[in-house]
Formats: structure tokens, sequence, C-alpha cells
């Protein structure tokens, strides 16, 4: 959770500064940008795939870090694109656009925060059927097939 609100934070930050405009308006940039953003999330969806169930996992694992929630949000180019549309689609205080952002970075914060609490509620209600292999196994390439998906829609637009 920290790793992912940290990065979320910086995205709010880089976004409303408008530094994330820089990038996207310089072609090598943006190419390099959305390549590595692209390469993640394709092995990101290869590791959900071939994630062992959680009856066949080992007891020794270690849920994810600081670094692996700090990464996942980081070089997401939904979050970015989720970003500007915020910072740029309307305001809330015309007359203090300090003011302005620093509410809709509080707002955006407190709203990821709830749902990756959700997301986190999701996993442990999914968890037993996690446990059954077939089960298990179909919910892991489910999200694969989703996230690879969201990714190419993404790269298309």
């Amino acid at each position: 959770m920290c790793g992912l609100l940290s990065s979320m934070t910086l995205i709010i930050v880089l976004t409303s500064a408008g530094i994330t405009a820089v990038i996207a308006n310089s072609p090598m940039l943006r190419d390099a940008a959305t390549l590595l953003a692209v390469a993640y999330m394709i092995w990101l969806a290869w590791r959900i795939a071939t994630a062992p169930i959680i009856a066949g996992a080992a007891s020794d694992q270690r849920a994810p870090g600081f670094m692996a929630g700090f990464g996942l949000n980081f070089i997401n180019p939904k979050a970015y694109a989720a970003m500007a549309a915020l910072f740029t689609g309307f305001q809330l205080n015309a007359e203090d656009p300090i003011h302005d952002a620093i509410a809709k970075g509080v707002l955006a914060l407190t709203i990821l925060a709830i749902s990756d609490v959700a997301w986190i509620i999701a996993g442990g209600v999914l968890a037993p059927y996690m446990r059954q292999p077939r089960v298990g196994r179909a919910i892991n390439l489910a999200f694969a097939f989703v996230l690879l998906l969201s990714v190419g829609l993404a790269a298309m637009y």
C-alpha cells in the first residue's frame, strides 16, 4: 500500500507540475516511456499467469514489498492518463491553482487508498477459490488476459 500510494503521489506531483507534458511532447521520450511501460505490463501479466496457486505456493514467500507497489504504479501509463485528465479537465478553485492542485491530489489519493483497500479485501475473498488448482489457474489467466487487454487498448490510443 505504501509503495502504491507513494508512487501515485509522485505521479500526481509530476502531472500537476506539467513534467509529464514534456515527456508526452517529445516523441523519443514518449516512445521510450511507452515501450518501457508496455514491456513491464507484459512481464507483469506473465508473472500473474504463471504464478503458483495459493495451495502450491511456498510458505516462505513474502508479500510484495514497497518497491513492487511503487513500480506497479510508476510505470503504469493509465495512472498518468487519469491524473492528466484530472488536472487538466476541470478546476475546483479557478482563483488559486496551487490550492486547486492540492485539493485534486488529496481527493485522488483518498479515492485510491479506499479502492486499493477494496482490492486487498477482494483478494482475501478470492483466496479460498485460489486454493482450488483449476479455479486458481483460471483466475490467474483471466487477470493476466485482462491486463494485456487493457495495455493493448491503452497502447492503441
